[in-house]
């Protein structure tokens, strides 16, 4: 049997002035009677335990973290800045932005309400200015009160009935929760990164709500629950994944009442205590949903059952294996790691099935920790994925404070015996060993962890050495300039590895102007990077062509992978046509196969938008078209990809026909890697019949896609258009008092009798490739019919809201069916003042 020790009155009973936050033991009549309370720890020992704690956990941080404090200012960083300067100097306007609407300002249709962020902003600009150093460290700090806030609730949860030596192991348990979830090497794009402090900031609010409610019923404090009411609204104001929270409460109400001995309460009680959380959730779904005009909010608006089937991401099994040990796969590591990572899993995972063979009480705490993890990444269910690098791998930054709480535990060993089989002699050697192994796992687990962490921590690192030198070389670019010239960015570079740098065009301007450049040089650059979100693989040939061989252009820069720097660009050489003839057996293979038909081709991309295959055959059925894909190689394209570029798959030209039609026109990999040198094609299994390719040519895109162009002009003067900047060119600005006409042809597509015009909703992006299918009318503003293939339209006022806009058009026959494939968009810009 167990043996139990005595305990004096003065170990029992509580202090009277200060019960510790750590450590208060149940009262008589606690829930769970008759269970033998655990000895009081002095308030002298448990400040000890804490300050050394956490110096010990902020040593780990900084010393893990210390190389990304120079990391500076990457992508979303940019943007919220502005407020924080604003707020600082005069301008309130963008901070109170914040609290009445969409945080992200619907740039990359993501709905939030996150003003709690915005204000950690305000506060570093307070101490820092513009200095990004000064952020990382404040991204630092609150990352050690997270690991610090680990160890406190890994201790709360330790507060059990145990051997003499439970102090001693209870520090032990705590510390380990701490240093586990410091070093866990997913937390890379969480902490680098300044703006993944919303997943930090959360959390800290998140973890002291549940750490002060467990507090609170051990002790029955209410100043306790009510600063824990209070971190749970400032939770949700960081972001809202804390709305798991009250979850999480009720499910600890329910499974350690008893383990932990907590205060007695009646069940209208305890109802009350869990019925305030929810209350508060109620609250302020209901406030959010009046700024902001949805429920859910997140990514995307599809209706109950778009968000339904949003559930099956979480059969994401990539995505779990990451949550073991994620390494960024886009950089080169040691097998060897990996392989000592999942045996240490194996020994961790082999005595955490020891730990069942345990006391109900301590299979509740596990089963608590488990429903926070599993609680804790609903609310990511529209976007659950971690990619190969580790994007996206702030989605589980909540529920990895469960995990590591749960392994440290489960498999410190704060016991002496598995079970009661353990108290006999004969079991002794085996509990010793797997007491042993438990602990062996768990060193090696962090080992290997804080390994795997630096290794992904690198992407962040070079990211941010990419970004200074590509600041220092466009600053020195635009100096030498002289009006009304400018510096033509053909793209503009999307990430590194998963570390995102400026992504969008706005990101540029916003790292080019003051407050944080020292001067406006984004006046003078010029970006073809789409300027509404979407895809990076995919650019616009034609607006490329619209201003290529203006005189104001002066510089034209790439972005070059391999060099991690602009470089210049020329426009690619070659034939600006293809006409090949061939014999090439076509059948369903075995396996994927290549197939190289123009060796040596040397076509100029920009020339050549759309690619047709015509076969010997009686027909071409759409399943060879699913399973054909053109494939080329570059003579520019980057030395990190494969050998070859994957383009589009085919479109059967049209039922009986012996054509299939590429268009592969707007791929980047496509049009900006300089010449084409070869040319192929890429065959999947599938059920199609033999043919045999005879013939590869190009067409002109005109014919099977309209050409679109936008003007704009003074209300008082619609046939005068008005005199366009290089940037206008680009991306008209419609001030107030202006217009929008839209001219289009369709002429040269074949049954072409009318025209769909469509106006998209602000930020939302039309179609990245050529279809035959309109967008839904949900993101549709404005929506038109025109008898005519060829001709102007000029836009009514309801098509010109404040924001950025894409047009696209459609051709369709005598039918109303569509005829050839959506035009290339265009886009304009409605400045705020104008409406």
């Amino acid at each position: 049997m167990l043996q139990l020790r005595r305990f004096t009155s003065r170990e029992i009973m509580p202090s009277n002035d200060n019960p510790s936050l750590l450590n208060t033991p149940a009262p008589h009549g606690a829930d769970g009677a008759g269970a033998i309370s655990q000895p009081a720890v002095s308030d002298r020992s448990v400040l000890l335990a804490m300050v050394a704690g956490i110096v010990i956990l902020a040593g780990i941080v900084f010393g893990a973290f210390h190389s990304i404090i120079d990391a500076g200012f990457l992508l979303d960083d940019y943007k919220h800045l502005g407020p924080a300067y604003g707020a600082w100097t005069g301008d309130y306007s963008g901070i109170l932005k914040t609290f009445t609407g969409n945080w992200s300002g619907q740039t990359d249709g993501l709905t939030s309400y996150r003003p709690g962020t915005s204000m950690s902003f305000v506060i570093d600009y307070m101490f820092t200015g513009l200095n990004a150093a000064g952020y990382h460290i404040s991204n630092l700090i609150s990352y050690t009160l997270t690991a610090f806030l680990c160890s406190v609730i890994a201790f709360q949860l330790t507060a059990e009935p145990v051997e003499q030596n439970s102090r001693k192991v209870r520090y032990i348990t705590a510390l380990a929760a701490g240093v586990l979830f410091a070093l866990y090497p997913i937390h890379a794009e969480s902490v680098a990164w300044i703006i993944g402090r919303v997943d930090v900031l959360c959390t800290i609010f998140y973890m002291t709500s549940v750490c002060l409610y467990l507090h609170s019923r051990k002790s029955g404090s209410r100043l306790a629950y009510v600063i824990s009411l209070a971190s749970f609204m400032i939770a949700l104001v960081c972001k809202e994944m804390a709305v798991t929270l009250p979850a999480v409460i009720a499910c600890a109400e329910i499974l350690l009442a008893g383990p932990l001995g907590w205060q007695k309460k009646s069940i209208r009680g305890r109802l009350i205590s869990i019925g305030s959380f929810f209350l508060i959730l109620a609250a302020f779904g209901i406030f959010r949903t009046m700024l902001l005009g949805t429920v859910v909010g997140g990514y995307g608006t599809d209706g109950i059952k778009g968000y339904l089937r949003s559930f099956k991401n979480f059969r994401d099994a990539a995505t779990f294996q990451k949550i073991l040990f994620g390494f960024n796969e886009e950089q080169a590591i040691a097998p060897q790691l990996v392989k000592a990572a999942m045996s240490a899993w194996l020994v961790c995972g082999i005595a955490l099935l020891t730990r069942l063979l345990q006391p109900l009480s301590r299979l509740r705490i596990f089963a608590f920790l488990l429903a926070w993890l599993a609680l804790s990444v609903i609310p990511t269910f529209q976007i659950w994925h971690i990619f190969p690098n580790l994007v996206g791998s702030r989605l589980f930054f909540l529920g990895s404070a469960a995990m590591c709480i749960l392994l440290a535990v489960a498999l410190v060993p704060s016991f002496k015996s598995i079970g009661r089989i353990g108290s006999f002699a004969v079991f002794k050697p085996l509990t010793f060993s797997l007491q042993a192994a438990s602990t062996a796992g768990l060193v090696a687990l962090a080992c290997c962890w804080y390994l795997g962490l630096q290794h992904n921590l690198y992407a962040w690192r070079e990211a941010g050495r990419q970004m200074r030198g590509m600041d220092t070389q466009l600053k020195n670019a635009t100096r030498s300039l002289s009006e009304p010239d400018s510096i033509v960015l053909i793209d503009i570079p999307q990430d590194f590895s998963g570390s995102g740098m400026i992504g969008r065009p706005e990101y540029l301007r916003l790292m080019f102007t003051k407050p944080v450049a020292d001067a406006d040089y984004a006046d003078r650059m010029v970006t073809l990077a789409r300027p509404v979100p979407g895809p990076s693989e995919y650019f616009y040939p034609g607006v490329l062509a619209s201003i290529y061989g203006d005189k104001r252009a002066v510089n034209w820069f790439i972005w070059s992978r391999d060099a991690r720097a602009f470089t210049d660009w020329k426009p690619p050489n070659g034939a600006k046509s293809l006409a090949l003839n061939v014999r090439l057996p076509v059948e369903s293979p075995k396996a994927q196969k290549c197939e190289w038909v123009g060796k040596n081709a040397n076509l100029d991309p920009l020339a050549i938008g759309c690619v047709e295959l015509e076969f010997e055959a009686p027909s071409i059925t759409e399943n060879l078209a699913r399973c054909t894909r053109l494939v080329w190689r570059s003579e520019k394209q980057p030395k990190s990809w494969i050998d070859y570029s994957e383009g589009p798959f085919a479109e059967a030209v049209s039922d009986g026909s012996q054509k299939l039609l590429f268009l592969p026109g707007r791929y980047r990999s496509w049009g900006l890697n300089g010449t084409i040198v070869d040319l192929g094609i890429e065959l999947y299994p599938g059920d199609y019949k033999p043919a045999v390719l005879k013939s590869v040519r190009s067409i002109p895109a005109p014919s099977v896609m309209p050409v679109l162009n936008l003007q704009v002009h003074t209300a008082t003067e619609p046939t005068v258009s008005k005199p366009a900047s290089l940037a206008d060119t680009i991306l008209p600005l419609v001030e107030k008092g202006d217009g929008v006409s839209v001219s289009f042809d369709a002429s040269s597509i074949e049954s072409a009798k009318t025209v769909s015009l469509l106006v998209l909703k602000t930020d939302i992006a039309a179609p990245d490739l050529p279809t035959k299918v309109l967008p839904d009318d949900r993101i549709v503003l404005f929506k038109t019919n025109i008898d005519s293939t060829r001709g102007t339209f000029e836009l009514p006022g309801e098509a010109l809201t404040p924001g950025k806009h894409q047009v696209v058009i459609l051709a369709r026959n005598e039918r109303g069916e569509a005829a050839g494939y959506t035009s290339e968009p265009r886009t304009f810009f409605v400045d705020v003042a104008a409406r």
